[in-house]
């Protein structure tokens, strides 16, 4: 699936970035680098890259670690509406 990715032009959201990012590679460094977002970035960044992580650990079969990872995004204040 990766081969036949959507290529996409440059987003303006380093979250985003880091998103494409770990879909087109799969790699454990993207992984962390959107995993360090979810935990420091901005509140949407917050809610944007546990959203992302979740679907990316769901498209892997990890449905403990996607669970988790949705529940961190409904947990922020940007799911909550403070954002």
């Amino acid at each position: 699936a990766r081969k036949s990715a959507l290529k996409v032009g440059t987003d303006r959201r380093p979250v985003m970035r880091a998103v494409q990012q770990l879909f087109l590679s799969g790699g454990e460094a993207e992984e962390r680098e959107l995993a360090a977002i979810a935990r420091d970035g901005d509140v949407g960044s917050r809610f944007y890259a546990a959203l992302y992580l979740s679907l990316y650990h769901e498209s892997l079969g990890d449905q403990a670690a996607a669970e988790a990872r949705m529940r961190e995004a409904v947990d922020t204040d940007y799911a909550r509406g403070g954002g």
